[in-house]
């Protein structure tokens, strides 16, 4: 600025500075325990209360996106100043005095308990605390991490060690309190700033024979004579405190007012009455007689009733160091929550209540274990949310747990006197990862679908700061490791990243070993720890659960349909049905219902399902398994919420190791995207609706078991169906058949049969490869020289040539293994032309049930759009001729007596008359020579005609 001319003037302008006042926050109170004034040794702790913005106010508390902080001034030190917990004066500290030296250790240091009146949240984790001593400032931060601040319209409390000067008056103002918002974005703008007053002057402490005081160092006295130095409160519990007094400070007289603060002050709320007995020292030679008044009070006008207040009985014999008289309390109002190892605080003063004395108790500690339901213990239940790996065996599943402490959890005097251990089902593992970007790998994502829009989001995370952020594993345990002075706050929302792998054996929702659980172990203020007992997850449902299904694996999935065609638009759909197969692992149990998970795009409207053919349902034989219905169809309901699928509820059971199929109408989506081939997954659940089996992967289109050296990608055979431009076969021409010289097993026949493809026409002309996938159990079998491909032209050689075509196959002879024929070369076939083929085959021993009986050809199997994707159909294959649902009844099992058999079975080619049917029995059973057939009196299975019979016994 220059200094020249009439006056001042700026020789350059370097920016413009605004200054906006903060909006002004309700209740700020400085509300103090003892009233003696220059309290130290023991110091006594305070509370500091406010109350955060309503309205358009508020508002902003559930918008900030970004960190942070709670920035609280003590401005006047000559009057008014705070200390750390153990009493030590708060002084700079050059490595915890910056925002990016916040820790959680340093908050306990400073704040001996946080509390706030919401419910859900309680007050928030910080993510540390830091704070700066300078001039007659003392500036303490909390930094919360995003979107895990402040609530609009809630009370917060905040308890700490400080000391009121001389200079301290009633409404004094020793505090500012600033809610800060987005540190990244608004790094110096607050929502709100509070001037925080004293409630209460100080007084003057005692002094002279004509007062009251305590006697050191024993003034007040926890004893239960049992020696363990520990007492813990529960009903039924007396609470008995011997008092002495120092004769030289006027001892403790009659009259004499005795506050009496229960630590922590946010947990207890006594009654506004109590009960208390005085048990004299020596009945006859020093009396008591009858505590005057006992009444519960509050250290903040209308919060938790959190202090005793007595009025010492009038005929009570002074107490000194050798006059002791006990005060028993035999009804005290107990904490819900719970707390670890801890001491009482206690004052003094004259009848007219002037002059008080502090002190802290001796002997024994008191602690108390919470009351059921007030910790929280769940998980994370929203699809998206975690749980991507949910099958058995997984390995890097991660979990989402939510807990909420009933009890402080504070390691006052070296690393490792507190800890949480987070117990998982038995066959998981915990497991420990890495940062990831610099976070914790245990800290909870602000982006979890559980957490919607809103804001707060309770997302508190422990965090010991780096290495391996306080964190250790062993089998089904993670246990989180208090460092020195850190501190987890009673009612603070936690949510906990945990990484697991997976038991090796499924485990159901109802399995009762399916339990997670939480317990806190701390030596509070005592040498020795305390362990509380488990906390077992409970839920209401909801968003969360009480544990995860590990699921088992579904084996042997199919899902083929019977149109490939892609829908147009909403006047075009294409549309067919899918027969779906699979194989469970295990039972549900009743009403249990299957879930058929589409790609985005696929409808199932109307929801439509039924059986699949007969023949699908028929017995095998004793080397296979038998498909079966679904138990009984009550419904299907179309759902695309969480994700698109179909919800198919059953009457009855799935069987574990049982196979299932079922068809299902379906419109298929607009377009081909290489990604819906990855979004096929099927899942049984039982009647809670709780997942059982799963597809770990998405299912299948075909089954084949070609080999590796069949050149085909993981995509063409592994993934799930795609769509295509055109339906070959449809309900106005059919552009390929199929035909099987004979259906005999080769296993019976010896002989291979001959597969005619004709004819094998496109819709359109294209360039493109062809795959052909026989049933599974068919083995093509031939040499290059066996495979007609011909057309009778010119030049055809005639081994080779398929009549009936008009065009050499363009592909000519394809490479293939089992099941499976390949043209992966493009080659170029014309609309106009009639093509065809002919080849060896081995047909299997029985009719596949447990998928599709039907020839599959695909023109640009391997194209990646609709481009060149271009025909696919199914076209059924006859039925093998193999007797299928063959059954044996009786009447006895008694060893050598007489008994009636009666034989089912089902024939796939008429028996002629003269023809014959040859039963084996095992050794040791003995026909008659001349037996008879007779007609059952029940007919079973298919219907069937009863012809005269000829029995011959061999």
């Amino acid at each position: 600025m220059g200094l020249e001319g009439p006056s001042p003037r700026y020789v350059a302008e370097v920016g413009t500075l605004s200054l906006i006042d903060s909006n002004p926050m309700a209740e700020c109170i400085i509300s103090l325990t003892t009233l003696v004034k220059k309290q130290t040794s023991p110091f006594a702790p305070f509370i500091l209360s406010f109350k955060t913005a309503t309205a358009e106010t508020g508002k902003r508390y559930t918008s900030v996106q970004g960190p942070t902080q709670l920035r609280i001034y003590f401005v006047r030190t000559v009057a008014f100043y705070t200390t750390f917990v153990d009493g030590a004066t708060i002084e700079n500290n050059e490595g915890e005095n910056e925002v990016g030296e916040a820790r959680q250790y340093v908050c306990g240091k400073i704040f001996k308990e946080l509390w706030s009146s919401d419910d859900l949240f309680g007050f928030p984790m910080p993510r540390g605390c830091y704070y700066r001593a300078y001039g007659q400032t003392q500036e303490l931060n909390l930094v919360f991490d995003q979107k895990n601040g402040l609530s609009p319209g809630k009370y917060y409390q905040l308890v700490m060690n400080g000391v009121a000067m001389d200079e301290a008056v009633t409404d004094g103002e020793y505090a500012q309190i600033f809610t800060s918002d987005d540190m990244d974005t608004l790094p110096y703008t607050a929502i709100e700033r509070g001037i925080a007053k004293l409630y209460r002057a100080p007084q003057e402490a005692s002094y002279g024979s004509e007062g009251v005081r305590f006697f050191s160092p024993d003034g007040i006295k926890i004893s239960t004579g049992s020696g363990t130095e520990m007492l813990e409160l529960k009903g039924g519990t007396a609470l008995r405190l011997a008092l002495k007094g120092d004769i030289q400070g006027g001892g403790i007289k009659a009259n004499s007012i005795l506050r009496l603060w229960l630590w922590p002050l946010t947990q207890w709320d006594v009654a506004n009455r109590c009960t208390a007995t005085c048990i004299p020292y020596d009945q006859v030679s020093y009396p008591c007689g009858a505590v005057q008044d006992c009444k519960g009070d509050a250290v903040i006008p209308n919060f938790q009733q959190n202090y005793l207040r007595l009025v010492l009985p009038a005929t009570m014999t002074t107490m000194t160091e050798f006059v002791s008289h006990t005060l028993e309390f035999p009804e005290l109002q107990l904490p819900k929550g719970g707390f670890f190892a801890s001491r009482l605080a206690a004052q003094i003063s004259k009848a007219d209540d002037t002059k008080p004395h502090y002190t802290v108790s001796v002997g024994d500690f008191i602690y108390k274990l919470p009351e059921e339901g007030v910790a929280v213990g769940k998980l994370v239940d929203v699809y998206g949310d975690g749980d991507q790996r949910p099958f058995k065996g997984d390995s890097q599943n991660l979990v989402y747990v939510n807990i909420v402490l009933a009890a402080t959890l504070f390691s006052a005097v070296q690393t490792g006197d507190a800890f949480m251990t987070l117990t998982l089902p038995p066959g998981y593992e915990c497991v420990r990862s890495q940062d990831v970007n610099g976070m914790s790998p245990w800290r909870t994502e602000d982006t979890l679908q559980v957490f919607g829009d809103n804001i707060p989001q309770g997302t508190g995370s422990p965090d010991e700061g780096g290495g391996t952020r306080g964190w250790s594993v062993k089998e089904n345990t993670c246990t989180y490791s208090l460092r020195q002075n850190a501190v987890i706050y009673a009612g603070s929302s936690l949510y906990i990243r945990v990484t697991v792998n997976n038991p090796e054996t499924a485990l159901k929702r109802m399995d009762t070993s399916n339990r997670w659980q939480v317990n806190l172990t701390s030596k509070g203020s005592h040498q020795y720890p305390v362990t509380f007992p488990s906390v077992i997850f409970k839920t209401d449902g909801g968003k969360f659960s009480q544990n995860k299904a590990v699921l088992g694996k579904i084996q042997y999935a199919r899902i083929s349909p019977t149109n490939f065609r892609n829908s147009l638009g909403p006047n075009s759909i294409s549309a067919g049905y899918l027969s779906v197969f699979f194989q469970t692992e295990q039972g549900t149990g009743v009403s249990s219902s299957v879930h058929l998970q589409a790609p985005t795009g696929f409808l199932f409207e109307p929801c439509e399902v039924t059986d699949l053919e007969d023949v699908y349902y028929g017995t095998p034989g004793q080397t296979g398994k038998p498909t079966s219905r679904l138990p009984g169809i009550v419904s299907c309901l179309y759902q695309t919420v969480p994700f698109n699928h179909a919800q198919i509820k059953l009457s009855g059971a799935l069987l574990s190791q049982s196979y299932y199929g079922f068809r299902i109408g379906v419109q298929n989506a607009l377009n081909y995207q290489a990604s819906q081939r990855d979004g096929w997954r099927i899942f049984t659940l039982d009647d809670m609706d709780y997942r059982v089996d799963g597809t770990p992967d998405t299912v299948p289109a075909v089954e084949h078991n070609a080999s590796a050296l069949l050149a085909m990608s993981v995509t063409s055979t592994k993934a799930s169906f795609g769509l295509y431009r055109s339906q070959l076969n449809d309900q106005e021409v059919n552009r390929v058949q199929v035909k099987i010289s004979d259906t005999l097993p080769f296993a019976m026949s010896g002989k291979r049969e001959v597969v005619t493809v004709r004819p094998l026409k496109v819709p359109v002309g294209m360039k493109a490869t062809l795959r052909v996938i026989a049933p599974i159990g068919y083995m093509w079998e031939f040499a290059d020289a066996e495979f007609r491909w011909q057309a009778a032209l010119a030049n055809s050689t005639p081994s080779l040539i398929i009549q009936d075509t008009t065009a050499h196959l363009p592909g000519r002879v394809p490479i293939r293994s089992a099941n499976v024929l390949l043209w992966n070369t493009e080659s170029q076939y014309l609309p106009n032309e009639t093509y065809g083929f002919e080849a060896f085959i081995r047909v299997p021993d029985r009719t596949p049930t447990a998928s599709l009986n039907e020839f599959l050809f695909e023109f640009g199997y391997d194209g990646d759009s609709l481009a060149t994707r271009y025909a696919a159909s199914s076209v059924p294959a006859i039925p093998v001729r193999a007797l299928i649902n063959a059954r044996l009844e009786y009447t006895t099992n008694v060893e050598s007596k007489v008994n009636d058999l009666i034989f089912q079975l089902e024939t796939i080619t008429a028996v002629p008359s003269g023809g014959a049917i040859s039963m084996v029995g095992p050794p040791g059973f003995e026909l008659p020579e001349v037996c008879n057939f007779e007609v059952p009196s029940k007919a079973r299975g298919s219907e069937y005609q009863v012809e005269p019979t000829i029995v011959r016994t061999m």
